[in-house]
């Protein structure tokens, strides 16, 4: 009798369980780009997924689209971590400022986020930093901000959201 109760838990429960998962599985999207639209999704931090790890070097991510907004889990491959040697941060002369903004998670590495302003003819500009985990920095490759004064650079840096700038840094580390 147990035999039977046991076999019978394993058909009606087990088996279909083990089999959504599977196919749950199977339609996740694999990769970094958008299932909708195909442009670059960004990391989202999760607790759980992070923990999540399938063969070949693939984990389950969270992740989230700036272009059409779709949100969701897929499967991607760790990215290996860029060796290189660490450089230090780029002088600060007088009339430049360096401030520490934020800290981003891009594919699970943390990276430091600074702004950079200095005074040139009169006016202010500034440029964000972006210090990877083993210390290389890497520069915004936009053109810097530029304003009257170290307050209104700080202003106009402090006004961008985190999708902004992990985007902005997503740009920088794939060049």
């Amino acid at each position: 009798m147990l035999s039977i109760t046991i076999l019978y838990l394993l058909l009606v429960i087990v088996l279909p369980l083990a089999l959504s998962l599977v196919m749950g599985y199977r339609g996740l999207p694999r990769g970094r780009g958008c299932p909708l639209c195909g442009s670059e999704t960004l990391r989202l931090r999760s607790r759980w997924l992070g923990l999540v790890r399938l063969g070949a070097g693939q984990r389950l991510s969270s992740r989230w689209c700036p272009r059409c907004g779709w949100e969701g889990a897929a499967r991607v491959v760790d990215a290996p971590v860029e060796p290189g040697p660490a450089r230090p941060l780029p002088a600060s002369g007088p009339g430049t400022e360096m401030i520490e903004l934020s800290e981003l998670s891009l594919d699970g590495a943390p990276w430091r986020v600074l702004l950079q302003a200095w005074s040139e003819r009169g006016s202010w500009r500034g440029q964000f930093l972006f210090v990877g985990p083993l210390g290389r920095v890497f520069s915004d490759g936009l053109a810097p901000f530029t304003g009257t004064s170290y307050h209104d650079i700080l202003r106009q840096a402090m006004g961008l959201s985190e999708q902004v700038l992990a985007v902005r840094l997503r740009d920088v580390v794939s060049d």
